[in-house]
């Protein structure tokens, strides 16, 4: 721990992008991956709210359509029902949704964990040596 103060934190990190953010063992660095992935699920998944939720607006098939998805509603073109692609969007709204929650969750937890044993030394001090690095 002496150490520390007479080297200075002077340590710059020399790994490229690739190698110390997709092959890193540092828990920050893969904290950090997980809310960017979280993040990134997340608004995929609530485009795909906003898209479900346009179409249920109004009665009538307007956007999911069999001649193919629109994003703007024409009312002068035919429009045959998708069915399928619902059922996609509120599949993959589904399982999007739950790895959104898990990976904020597993980030929090970590969080809460780290600050309990932060918390209380002694806990620390009378774990098992092989917890000790």
């Amino acid at each position: 721990m002496a150490d520390a103060a007479i080297h200075g934190h002077d340590h710059e990190d020399e790994r490229g992008f690739f190698t110390r953010w997709f092959m890193s063992t540092n828990h920050k660095d893969i904290g950090i991956l997980y809310l960017i992935v979280s993040a990134f699920v997340g608004f995929i998944s609530v485009a795909f709210t906003i898209y479900m939720r346009l179409e249920l607006m109004h009665p009538g098939v307007q956007y999911m359509c069999m001649e193919g998805a629109r994003f703007i509603a024409d009312s002068s073109a035919t429009c045959t029902p998708n069915g399928h692609l619902w059922n996609v969007l509120i599949t993959g709204h589904g399982i999007l949704m739950m790895f959104f929650v898990v990976m904020f969750v597993l980030v929090m937890i970590v969080l809460v964990v780290a600050v309990i044993v932060m918390s209380i030394p002694a806990m620390v001090f009378f774990s098992p040596a092989e917890f000790h690095g």
